[in-house]
């Protein structure tokens, strides 16, 4: 997981251990959330009847942000604004292009308090990258036009109950 940020196009985040989401495009300061999960130990064929994904809010907002199934294999150490990895710029900056993400979203999150919270995923998208490992680039989590930010813990974070889980 990491986050990716309009006002600082070549920084990574890969190891942050809090993550954003903030709108605000007018202003430059766009930010977006990049999430994958591993899936290697569950076996291709496997049925997946339901999936959510759950974040540890750390700083609220009552705006809502979607979740975009990504296109692109993103290199959590390499990946930022401009680029998906070293040298692989996004179609456009943000991940917001055709070839970056897909066009409409595949759940959405209002983070309006601390603590967990969760949104559902729909299960034929988690199937298909049980199935088909390489489809599997993760989520971002956007919106192009909230002016209120949302943080929520990382992978990288001590305790590994603060980690964004896929369920």
């Amino acid at each position: 997981d990491t986050q990716i940020m309009e006002g600082s196009p070549n920084t990574n985040y890969g190891g942050a251990t809090s993550l954003g989401m903030d709108g605000d495009t007018a202003s430059g300061r766009d930010k977006s959330a990049l999430l994958r999960w591993n899936l290697s130990g569950i076996g291709p064929g496997t049925k997946v009847s339901s999936a959510s994904v759950t974040l540890a809010v750390s700083n609220p907002s009552l705006d809502t942000y979607e979740a975009y199934a990504l296109r692109r294999a993103w290199v959590e150490s390499e990946v930022n604004w401009n680029s998906y990895a070293a040298g692989g710029p996004w179609e456009l900056a943000g991940a917001r292009g055709s070839l970056d993400r897909d066009a409409t979203a595949v759940g959405s999150v209002t983070p309006s308090s601390t603590g967990e919270q969760t949104f559902d995923l729909p299960a034929s998208l988690v199937q298909r990258w049980v199935d088909d490992p390489s489809s599997n680039s993760g989520l971002v989590l956007a919106d192009t036009i909230n002016t209120d930010g949302a943080d929520f813990y990382s992978r990288e974070v001590s305790d590994s109950s603060l980690h964004p889980r896929l369920t």
